[in-house]
């Protein structure tokens, strides 16, 4: 493998590295941006049940 192609392809891996860590990010600011009064308290078995409920869906 020539070292122009190794140079490429490890551009082409820090890009998609990059663009997941931003797509993370905004999603992250997204889940975080909600006011603290939306938020409600779950005891560990809703939890359960909701992302069991969901992963049937």
């Amino acid at each position: 493998m020539s070292r122009t192609t190794i140079m490429t392809n490890r551009r082409d891996k820090a890009r998609r590295e990059r663009d997941a860590f931003d797509r993370l990010r905004a999603e992250l600011t997204r889940a975080f941006a909600a006011p603290e009064e939306s938020y409600a308290l779950l005891t560990a078995a809703e939890v359960i049940a909701r992302n069991q409920w969901q992963a049937r869906q």
